[in-house]
Parts: structure tokens; C-alpha cells; sequence
């Protein structure tokens, strides 16, 4: 089950809606006057987890060189 801060696009008023993501997209469909809030950034899915795929191929690519050197350091008569 997911919770889904919603917004009414006329009123302001705000609440939460918990419920399955399937159910979800009936809910939206049922219910034209509200839609999602996300104007609370601790609210958005995975905010913390969100980077920068370039980034993170580049570090995993560096930690990956590094294993390798240190396993081979003696072969390459670098001691």
C-alpha cells in the first residue's frame, strides 16, 4: 500500500489517500477535482534514492579499476 498526498484543484484542501497503485489510477479517474501534491518534497517517491545515472556508472567504473589494480599490483611489478 502506498500513500498519496493529494491536493483539490479548487478548494486548496489537502489530505492522504492510501491505497494500492492499481487502485490508484481508478481513484484519479473517479475523482477529476483532486490531484497529486507535490509540494512537499519529503513526499515525492524515492527522493533520497534519485541521482545522477552518469555519476554513479563513473564511480562504480573507478571502484571496479581500483579492485582490479590492487589485485594485480604484484603482477604489474608495481610494489
Amino acid at each position: 500500500m502506498a500513500t498519496y498526498p493529494v491536493v483539490h484543484k479548487e478548494s486548496g484542501e489537502q489530505k492522504e489517500v492510501v491505497m494500492s497503485v492499481t487502485e490508484w489510477s481508478q481513484w484519479c479517474d473517479d475523482n477529476p477535482d483532486w490531484k497529486r501534491d507535490w509540494s512537499d518534497p519529503s513526499t515525492c517517491p524515492m527522493a533520497a534514492e534519485v541521482g545522477d545515472w552518469g555519476e554513479i556508472n563513473y564511480v562504480r567504473q573507478n571502484l571496479d579499476g581500483m579492485m582490479f589494480f590492487k589485485k594485480h599490483k604484484q603482477l604489474l611489478d608495481l610494489e
